[in-house]
């Protein structure tokens, strides 16, 4: 029963809507477009922090790889120690 309650409040608030659009079409138009410039903005901005996001984890994905490195080269190089003092 709440399935079907459901869609018909869902079909009313559809016929409603529409219905208002219609009604209030240049007030719908003006509201557009406003939205759509601050909508723009706030997706720039979005997608800038982003990049940056991406840019930091890269840099610190090369840093540890580095370090990671430069572990290894010294564990190499106390391994060949080892090696001569026997």
């Amino acid at each position: 029963m709440s399935n079907i309650l459901a869609i018909l409040l869902g079909l009313i608030c559809i016929v409603g809507g529409g219905w208002l659009i219609a009604y209030w079409w240049d007030l719908v138009k003006e509201f557009l477009g406003g939205f759509v410039g601050i909508f723009l903005v706030f997706l720039g901005l979005l997608i800038a922090a982003i990049g940056v996001t991406e840019l930091r984890s890269a840099a610190e994905e090369r840093r540890l790889r580095e370090e990671l490195k430069a572990e290894e080269l010294k564990a190499q190089q106390e391994a060949g120690e080892e090696k001569k003092t026997e």
